[in-house]
């Protein structure tokens, strides 16, 4: 069994601030309260939230059952002031992740608050989109459908409804696929400061309840939608919002830009009436 217990931050503790622009390492002390040893192919792995800049993996060292280590993650301080978070987990050499805590589910963390001065004149890579047509996102439906029928037979599989496609969440998870491909990064949070709230309201689609996943990667390394898929599944909160029994439609958009960091760029808005 993996299972880790969080000891304590080593380095930026919650709400340290930070000047944009400003790299720093975040080091977490864990413990192997597990069974297994963690050795080769096991790594500190992003989560959720905003990575800032950090690795989407990182190697962990070696840890026998009860010994203590620290692991970092190098990460820089965004562009846009206010408070930033990314959420982060551990993952065993066969791809199942696992955290902390009594169940061994929960995340470990990274919070900062980045001063408002100066927004955007240290992240040149964060170009917006314009008119002009400067950004050379593409969108791939093929891709977009093969989500869904993953998606909808994981319901199954369970016992759940499928969800029912719906252009308007489609159109609101496109914008923000298409708008981190466009400017380069990762998190709910749209580079006009939106929620996904805020974006399926904008396309007029009525709503009580909102979940979203999103995830990054190049399809000629795995980020495929079958790696997109599976990244999900192994990830509690992503896979509780894709089997929730509540949601009833769901809305799938990608782009890809082979000049960003991570090339494609996956939202899927799920909604309850």
């Amino acid at each position: 069994m993996n299972k880790a217990a969080y000891y304590g931050d080593v380095t930026i503790p919650d709400d340290t601030p930070m000047r944009q622009g400003d790299t720093f390492v975040k080091t977490w002390r864990l413990r192997n309260v597990g069974t297994c040893t963690w050795g080769s192919g096991y790594a500190l792995v992003f989560a959720s939230g905003d990575i800032m800049d950090g690795a989407i993996s990182d190697p962990i060292p070696s840890a026998e059952p009860g010994s203590i280590i620290n692991v970092s993650v190098n990460q820089t301080a965004p562009a846009s002031g206010g408070t930033h978070y990314g959420n982060w987990e551990l993952q065993d050499a066969s791809g199942k992740r696992f955290g902390v805590g009594i169940n061994g589910s929960d995340y470990i963390w990274v919070r900062i608050q980045v001063n408002w001065i100066g927004a955007g004149d240290n992240n040149p890579g964060n170009t917006q989109t314009t008119s002009s047509g400067t950004c050379d996102a593409q969108r791939n439906s093929d891709y977009e459908n093969q989500v869904v029928t993953l998606i909808n037979q994981a319901r199954a599989d369970n016992g759940l409804a499928p969800l029912q496609v719906e252009a308007q969440l489609s159109a609101a998870a496109l914008a923000h696929s298409m708008d981190m491909a466009c400017n380069d990064f990762v998190d709910h949070t749209g580079s006009d400061g939106s929620s996904w709230p805020d974006r399926i309201a904008a396309q007029g689609f009525p709503f009580s309840i909102a979940y979203e996943n999103i995830y990054v990667g190049n399809p000629a390394f795995g980020g495929d939608p079958q790696g997109a898929f599976e990244w999900w599944m192994n990830s509690q909160v992503h896979r509780d919002n894709i089997l929730n029994p509540v949601a009833v439609y769901i809305g799938v958009g990608y782009a890809f830009n082979a000049s960003s960091t991570y090339g494609g760029y996956y939202t899927v808005d799920f909604t309850k009436p």
